[in-house]
């Protein structure tokens, strides 16, 4: 069922997904490549991995445009920007621009599946949740259970700093946990060890000042 150190079934689903984008754009990088290609290619990836999933009314409706067929509001930010002297930096270097070696940039899909994303809005019961019956069904028949334990509410991202080098790219960021059982195991490293994480992840039991719901 997951807890507060891994992932619910649900959550699990949606993050594999974004990974296996993640990665797929990850490999789109080098000199000469386009950030604008590998955003087109996320979106169009971020919609297979939906549909894969069963998923289909998060991909279909308030399309932004013929090349970005996800709703806005499933996947609304880019790909990844440019870091230099500030986070997001710049503005005036367009996404069209050829990546040269020593350009550093992002790499940050992800999918978000709220009141807006999945149609329905109120999610009063598994018809409401899953938009109607008919699609209600065909997400029952992918493994997606009632309204609680579904999807909606499971908002992913995945971010890497990455340089461009003369062969490819660097991932700056590679020390950093970011497959689904790396995350798990760093949780459970935390709360083994202690220290200030135990007050989110106690051993025996919330402390007294903690509601028990944060158990």
């Amino acid at each position: 069922a997951g807890s507060r150190l891994t992932f619910t079934r649900a959550q699990r689903r949606v993050y594999d997904a974004v990974r296996r984008v993640h990665k797929t754009c990850l490999s789109m990088l080098g000199p000469g490549a386009l950030l604008r290609d590998v955003h087109q290619h996320s979106v169009a990836a971020l919609a297979a991995e939906l549909d894969a999933l069963g998923l289909p009314f998060a991909t279909s409706g308030r399309a932004p445009s013929a090349q970005a067929p996800l709703r806005r509001s499933a996947y609304p930010h880019s790909i990844g920007h440019w870091i230099g002297l500030d986070t997001h930096d710049s503005a005036s270097m367009p996404h069209s621009e050829p990546l040269v070696p020593g350009v550093c940039l992002t790499i940050e899909p992800g999918l978000y599946l709220d009141d807006v994303s999945v149609p329905g809005g109120v999610f009063a019961d598994d018809e409401c949740f899953f938009g109607d019956a008919a699609t209600a069904q065909a997400a029952h028949a992918a493994g997606w259970p009632a309204a609680r334990g579904g999807p909606r509410g499971v908002g992913v991202r995945l971010e890497d700093v990455i340089v461009i080098t003369e062969d490819g790219y660097d991932v700056l960021t590679r020390s950093l946990p970011i497959d689904a059982d790396e995350v798990e195991e760093w949780m459970l490293g935390l709360w083994r060890g202690g220290g200030a994480e135990e007050a989110y992840f106690p051993k025996d039991g919330p402390p007294a000042h903690l509601p028990a719901s944060l158990s």
